[in-house]
């Protein structure tokens, strides 16, 4: 298995997660943005480059649980964080017991057309596998936030659709992983958690089935620091 770039610590794969995660070892955390609507135990498809419900559509092959497999690659005491829908609960693997929240809070959410409460949070679930410590890298009691626009509202983006800032993934990292330690993303996009990862020191893995959002995380990390990630 051949990676698609390898420098400084940092991996990126282009493929299935499913596929490769059984080949790359072990992880200290996994941190990532699984495509909106799918919920850590659902089952994933794509088609025409894009993440399509639950499998239920006849074409579809190949349902499998990624935080299964992610799952896994994680140490005993290592974290499992994901951003996740909120129109649903989040179910973690067996053996990772859920643990806390972190909280992306938007200070100019996208209007509501109608008379009821408007989404200005994004949530990531956070739980740890069982079979060893649990660590802390946070700096003692850290907020469970971040503030900030998207880099896709701030017109930074680097064409992914679903871009997360920097933000955020710094302080998941920061906070879950190990200075010399090992981060997973599966669904890697544009490449912000690499970009994370690097600029804390870690080493990082990520994975992504569009080989164009290679590129650019390829072209992220190679113009070192970037304020605004995807």
């Amino acid at each position: 298995m051949k990676p698609y770039y390898e420098r400084d610590g940092i991996t990126i794969y282009h493929g299935d997660c499913r596929e490769i995660i059984p080949h790359i070892g072990t992880v200290d955390a996994v941190v990532t943005d699984p495509p909106y609507g799918i919920e850590s135990s659902a089952a994933f498809v794509r088609q025409g480059g894009k993440s399509i419900g639950n499998g239920d559509a006849g074409w579809n092959t190949a349902v499998d649980r990624w935080a299964e497999i992610a799952s896994c690659a994680l140490r005993g005491g290592g974290y499992l964080a994901f951003f996740f829908d909120m129109r649903g609960e989040p179910t973690f693997p067996t053996g990772v017991r859920s643990w806390s929240r972190y909280f992306w809070v938007k200070p100019s959410p996208p209007p509501c057309p109608r008379n009821a409460f408007m989404s200005a949070v994004e949530v990531c679930a956070i739980g740890v596998k069982d079979g060893g410590a649990r660590g802390w890298w946070g700096g003692g009691a850290t907020p469970n936030f971040w503030t900030g626009l998207s880099p896709n509202s701030l017109r930074k983006g680097v064409g992914h659709p679903a871009q997360k800032p920097t933000g955020p993934m710094l302080a998941l990292i920061g906070a879950l992983s190990p200075p010399d330690g090992i981060v997973l993303d599966p669904f890697m996009g544009s490449g912000t958690t690499l970009v994370a990862a690097r600029d804390l020191g870690r080493k990082a893995i990520g994975i992504e089935i569009e080989e164009r959002y290679c590129e650019v995380a390829v072209k992220r990390l190679s113009q070192g620091v970037f304020p605004f990630g995807g």
